[in-house]
């Protein structure tokens, strides 16, 4: 009977999935999250039988010990909601910030990320999340601020990234490399290599001239290579007299677009040949 109502119960959230707003996975791919009831609601019906178990343990064997027994497993059953709840949020929050519900979607996570009962990795991604949106907005020092909360896992990998990104907009250069490292040890995946990348090139252009930034756009450059250092390639090669094609125009097009939402562009005057292109 259980496992026929579960798979109601995923039929069900199935079809309920498609009303949704959909948000990115670490991967990049846009899904639609499962319903945090699906997951909630076992654990609601359960509660008062455990409860209940406290009660009757207890008259039945004439020992407090084994209604303790069965108090502390309702107590563990109660706490298995805390990730529920808190990953409900925080799905709660990514949807509103995709419907352009920003102010609200702030509150949520500031709440989240603040939160002493939210386990660490949903704080840690409301962090993250709240350095993204004060990056759109141009707040450079929020940002940072946020970057500096996550300090393991994935979401520590993406902060770090975005640290180190966020100094070399600073103009800060000596603290880029620091969080390019960290970024590096706590791994992510060659998304958060692509990341680092744009960065490095970045500073590069900066400190060092346009002769060097070429000759390391063309030794890191490959399949997995992210907006940031695309756009920085785009702007060498129009710099360079390179003349684009209808595909380059559009793929150009496309990752200064992906900066502009990102709130990055107004920091890059690097990109001005780019966008006369």
């Amino acid at each position: 009977a259980g496992a026929v109502a579960a798979l109601g119960a995923i039929s069900v959230d199935r079809a309920l999935a498609e009303r949704r707003t959909p948000v990115s996975d670490g991967r990049g791919r846009l899904v639609r999250p499962v319903g945090s009831w699906l997951m909630g609601a076992p654990v609601l019906i359960g509660l008062p039988g455990v409860l209940g178990l406290v009660v009757v343990g207890t008259v039945r064997t004439g020992s407090p010990v084994v209604g303790a027994g069965f108090f502390v497993l309702a107590l563990a059953a109660t706490y298995t909601l805390r990730p529920i709840i808190a990953r409900h949020w925080l799905t709660g929050a990514v949807q509103q910030v995709e419907r352009g519900e920003v102010p609200a979607a702030h509150r949520t996570l500031t709440r989240l990320a603040e939160a002493w009962w939210a386990p660490p990795s949903v704080g840690d991604q409301a962090a993250v999340n709240l350095a993204l949106l004060a990056l759109r907005d141009g707040r450079l020092a929020d940002a940072a601020r946020w970057y500096e909360v996550p300090k393991k896992g994935h979401s520590a990998a993406l902060a770090a990234a975005g640290l180190g990104l966020v100094r070399a907009l600073q103009g800060r250069h000596d603290e880029v490399e620091p969080a390019l490292l960290r970024a590096s040890r706590l791994g992510g995946g060659p998304s958060i290599q692509g990341q680092l990348d744009g960065v490095r090139l970045l500073v590069v252009w900066r400190t060092e001239g346009l002769e060097e930034a070429r000759v390391l756009a063309r030794r890191l450059d490959g399949p997995a290579a992210g907006v940031l250092f695309r756009a920085l390639v785009g702007a060498l090669s129009a710099d360079d007299g390179h003349p684009m094609d209808a595909q380059e125009r559009r793929d150009r097009h496309a990752v200064l677009q992906a900066l502009d939402e990102a709130g990055l562009r107004r920091h890059l005057p690097e990109l001005d040949p780019a966008a006369d292109g």
